[in-house]
């Protein structure tokens, strides 16, 4: 058996600008997203070259098992992980966005995740 041996590194992600740099977010309300997982939980979060890893701004995903799952999720809900030191505020993280990344909440040996119509809502 395969076991994790720190976060989960495996996942998918998009990058918010085509040559990879920074955008601003602040004028966005929301990430609009539809997810067809294997019922496992998974972590939606907003990757900035402002935040050390590990304290990256996030929220759980959970949908039903097999079924497509359209999720309307505020950015205003994303938080930090419970064990982020040095936290900045997420109206500055907002400012400097490279990519949203997926990846499972748990460790698990094996998942399936299916994802579609990645919209940013003003």
């Amino acid at each position: 058996m395969t076991r994790w041996i720190d976060e989960p590194y495996l996942g998918m992600g998009m990058r918010l600008a085509p040559s990879g740099e920074s955008i601003d977010l602040c004028g966005y309300q929301a990430v609009r997203i539809s997810v067809k997982t294997d019922g496992q939980a998974y972590r939606l979060q907003l990757n900035s070259p402002l935040i050390d890893d590990g304290s990256e701004y996030g929220i759980a995903l959970v949908a039903p098992a097999h079924t497509w799952t359209p999720l309307h999720i505020p950015l205003a809900l994303l938080t930090p992980p419970a064990h982020a030191d040095d936290v900045i505020p997420l109206s500055v993280a907002c400012t400097q966005v490279e990519s949203l990344v997926i990846t499972p909440l748990d460790q698990p040996e094996a998942f399936q995740l299916m994802v579609d119509d990645v919209a940013l809502v003003r």
